[in-house]
């Protein structure tokens, strides 16, 4: 089984509109996680630091600052094998 790239999990943290590509992309991600304890605990990760990220900056672009964390190897980034 193939796991989620941080990519994909950042996407799905941020995706701000519904449509049908969007859709099935949610649909393979919650499918996947369903299956797959390590990239639902990654995903987990993302969303806290989403959280906090949310709280001490409203409005800001947490996918910019996500991918900009993926930059610097940071260890929401390791591998969860």
């Amino acid at each position: 089984m193939k796991h989620l790239s941080a990519e994909e999990i950042i996407s799905y943290v941020t995706m701000d509109e519904m449509n049908e590509a969007s859709l099935g992309f949610c649909k393979n991600v919650t499918g996947h996680i369903r299956g797959c304890s390590a990239c639902l605990g990654k995903l987990r990760k993302y969303l806290d630091i989403h959280d906090v990220y949310k709280t001490q900056n409203p409005g800001g672009d947490f996918k910019a600052f996500a991918t900009e964390l993926l930059q610097e190897e940071s260890p929401v980034t390791m591998d969860m094998n």
